[in-house]
């Protein structure tokens, strides 16, 4: 599972991948889904509520490089909880 955020620095944009333990992955995590749900449906869901949390601390970084990209995810087991509709669009995405 992968969540990051982007900023320009000099004309360049750089991008800050975020551990599972950052408060900022739940809300990247949660607002794409409910992006999904949108494109999906064409109306935001009624309940946007969402979070993912680590079930233990055996998360493993994993880096993997894509053209000339490095991009950091993370592995381990989780726990989504939150409204059945974003659960649903995150099972259908596979996350």
């Amino acid at each position: 599972m992968t969540a990051h955020l982007s900023y320009k620095v000099a004309d360049k944009t750089k991008t800050l991948y975020l551990s599972p333990l950052d408060k900022e992955f739940n809300e990247i995590i949660r607002n794409n889904l409910i992006k999904k749900y949108k494109a999906f449906y064409g109306v935001d869901p009624l309940d946007k509520s969402f979070y993912i949390k680590p079930i233990n601390k055996d998360l493993k970084m994993i880096i993997t490089k894509y053209k000339s990209f490095m991009i950091k995810s993370w592995e381990g087991k989780f726990e989504p909880c939150g409204s059945t509709y974003l659960l649903k669009i995150a099972y259908d995405a596979s996350i």
